[in-house]
């Protein structure tokens, strides 16, 4: 049985590996947040903020868990992976 502290270890650098270029990649195809015009002054500091951040820590889950579960697959793993994908999903539309 792998330990706790090992799990949450190997998925900080997971998440690490990958959330980090696609960061940059976001930066590179200047996929950052657009800012309306008739907001108040205060928001257009946040024009350029990179988005979709969340998708590298969406893989770095996904992979961990289909890695790191037993072999014995049951339907409650499939409706956790669901479910992440689902709430990664409102994230998706609500950038």
């Amino acid at each position: 049985m792998i330990g706790p502290i090992s799990i949450l270890l190997s998925s900080v650098v997971v998440s690490l590996l990958i959330t980090f270029p696609v960061v940059w990649l976001t930066n590179f195809f200047k996929l950052g947040q657009p800012v309306r015009e008739e907001g108040p002054s205060a928001h257009k500091i946040k024009a350029g903020t990179p988005t979709m951040g969340g998708v590298g820590f969406i893989i770095a889950i996904l992979v961990l868990s289909l890695i790191l579960i037993n072999l014995d697959f049951h339907p409650q793993y499939l409706a956790l992976i669901f479910l992440i994908l689902a709430f990664a999903g409102i994230g998706l539309a609500d950038d």
